[in-house]
């Protein structure tokens, strides 16, 4: 039994102030507590009690009677093996409660009661953008870390290859979770004694939920110093004792690591339980469709791809996608038609210049809006090369470009040739584009050419079409 903190969500918590009120978890897995002004312990009593005997006490009696019935198998000459123990008292409770805490915090006298399987790690999509106070759309609120409420050892952020291999490195060495510390591309809590000096910090989590300004400013500072070469460590404070430590992005994979990436064996379908269910819809447009580019510079104020996948594009080799696209056509599912080259947009294969390799991206402002920067590098001729070769190769009918492509980067490209040919060869009918807006003042806001820019694509792209006799359209997403 370890003393340790917990408030998972979706269990039934108790905060510092006010008394405690449940209501259902929007996900069903629980119940969840909310303020309530007259007193800490007031409302813990009825369904609650009933909840509390039956999530806590009753699970710690039975852990407690396995581990005297099965103390013979896993004590040997006094010594006890904990591994063997686990087993023996956890398997009735299954193996998701055999890695997690049993009792919320509130009930313990410094904290939690709980027993301690496993060292919780995470990441992905959902963490990365949850690292730091966040509103959350369900909740119509403003929510601390993720990791605050997940009370997990370490979360990664980002695409996570990198950062992957270099933690498994160090615990493969036999380092404590809670002292790794200094990978890049990972977030973790300490408290005030444990901030890193060399630190900037933004509005606490109390203050960003309480005030809309201080949230925007907040975001601001968290933005500025996303950048994996002059990046710095960022801290929001987040409980009365615990503070949020991001540290600088992981270094963006080089082409022939990304390469490398996707020679992994994927299965390119979903996976097998969801046969029973009638498969999967959704994957019939994906599963032949190729990722051909990485992260992007065009940093709308509204996206969260640079926050997560970063602003400096990286893009695979056209051996690597010529390799993909050729398996694909041994695929018994594969009807002859790509049904995408893309990625977060479409167009771009390279870092917006040269300049972002040594010194990164520029702080403040954006490479496409409202005007394309002078030192920005305009080209589409490998991504050309690229579509031309795919349409080449045999088994292949089709192939499209359905990801969003950049209008403005493809009509500031002084050469044609793009543009002609993928009115020409790559639409299916239909061409995505996301002018997003027609409001010049709220594009600006939104780090957006001005609607002028869309216009002259429009325009372009119409006259390209009726010069070939084709009938097609733009789809614009708002």
């Amino acid at each position: 039994l370890l003393l340790r903190r917990s408030a998972l969500r979706g269990m039934l918590r108790c905060h510092d102030r006010g008394q405690v009120e449940t209501h259902s978890d929007r996900d069903g897995c629980g119940l969840v507590s909310r303020r309530h002004p007259h007193g800490r312990f007031a409302g813990i009593e009825g369904e609650n009690v009933k909840t509390f005997l039956k999530e806590v006490l009753l699970p710690l009696l039975i852990a407690l009677c396995l581990a005297a019935f099965f103390k013979p198998v896993y004590m040997a000459d006094g010594v006890c093996d904990y591994f063997l123990m686990w087993l023996c008292v956890g398997f009735p409770f299954g193996i998701r409660r055999m890695c997690l805490w049993l009792v919320p915090f509130g009930y313990g006298i410094s904290g939690t009661v709980g027993i301690f399987a496993l060292n919780i790690i995470i990441g992905g999509l959902e963490a990365s953008l949850r690292r730091f106070a966040h509103y959350d759309y369900w909740d119509d609120a403003v929510r601390p870390s993720i990791l605050v409420e997940a009370q997990a050892d370490l979360l990664l952020y980002g695409m996570g290859e990198k950062v992957i291999a270099q933690l498994i490195e160090q615990l493969a060495k036999g380092t404590d979770i809670h002292q790794i510390r200094n990978i890049r591309g990972t977030c973790y809590l300490c408290s005030q004694d444990e901030i890193p000096a060399d630190s900037v910090s933004c509005a606490s989590y109390r203050k960003v939920a309480e005030n809309k300004e201080s949230y925007a400013k907040a975001h601001q500072i968290q933005n500025e110093w996303q950048d994996a070469v002059y990046g710095k460590i960022i801290v929001q404070k987040q409980t009365d004792t615990e503070y949020l430590v991001q540290n600088p992005p992981m270094q963006t994979l080089t082409r022939e690591e990304l390469d490398h990436v996707f020679q992994l064996p994927f299965t390119r379908t979903y996976h097998p339980s969801y046969e029973a269910m009638g498969g999967v819809d959704a994957i019939k447009e994906v599963e032949f469709s190729i990722m051909q580019n990485r992260g992007c510079f065009g940093n709308c104020n509204f996206c969260a791809i640079t926050f997560h996948q970063g602003r400096q594009v990286v893009s695979r080799s056209e051996e690597s996608i010529i390799a993909e696209a050729e398996e694909m056509t041994r695929n018994p599912r594969f009807k002859g038609y790509i049904h995408d080259v893309g990625g977060p947009t479409a167009n771009f294969r390279y870092p917006s210049c040269k300049k972002q390799l040594e010194h990164g991206l520029c702080q403040n402002r954006k490479c496409l809006a409202p005007k394309p920067c002078p030192a920005m590098d305009i080209d589409h001729s490998e991504y050309v090369d690229l579509l031309r070769k795919l349409r080449k190769i045999k088994g292949v009918k089709k192939v499209f470009v359905r990801s969003g492509i950049r209008y403005d980067y493809a009509i500031a490209d002084p050469d044609p040739t793009f543009m002609q040919e993928l009115v020409k060869y790559h639409i299916s009918g239909q061409l995505k584009v996301a002018p997003e807006h027609v409001s010049d003042a709220v594009l600006t806001r939104m780090g957006k050419p001005e609607n002028s820019v869309y216009q002259a694509f429009t325009k372009k792209y119409k006259k390209i079409n009726q010069e070939i006799h084709k009938e097609q359209y733009l789809v614009p997403y708002l």
